[in-house]
């Protein structure tokens, strides 16, 4: 019997909300997306940590621009299969920015990995 596993067990748990991988779409919503954040389920890659310094902003700044946004736009990498979600939103100084997130390999850590201003 073949036991490894090509997908999550279900239902992903992201915090304390549990979600269902849609294959079909192999989505992510907003609202899942900002309870990874709420849940402190995200991970901030080196570049967006360089680009949060860059343009002056914080964690807190990253954290509100997801939590304030909407997806603007959705990508999607030809060569590894990986969904990425561009959202717009505001720091928490009402300044205009956008953060590029994926949802990791696991399907339940967000994974950030751009910040800047617009």
């Amino acid at each position: 019997m073949d036991t490894r596993r090509t997908r999550p067990d279900f239902p992903i748990k992201c915090g304390e909300s549990h979600f269902r991988y849609n294959e079909a779409m192999g989505q992510a919503s907003i609202s899942r997306i900002r309870d990874c954040i709420r849940s402190l389920n995200y991970a901030v890659s080196l570049h967006a940590a360089e680009g949060l310094d860059d343009d002056n902003l914080t964690i807190f700044d990253l954290e509100s621009i997801i939590l304030s946004g909407r997806i603007v736009e959705r990508q999607r990498d030809h060569d590894w299969g990986e969904r990425k979600y561009l959202i717009r939103g505001r720091t928490s100084d009402g300044r205009e920015a956008e953060a590029a997130v994926k949802l990791g390999f696991d399907h339940i850590t967000l994974v950030v990995i751009t910040v800047y201003l617009v």
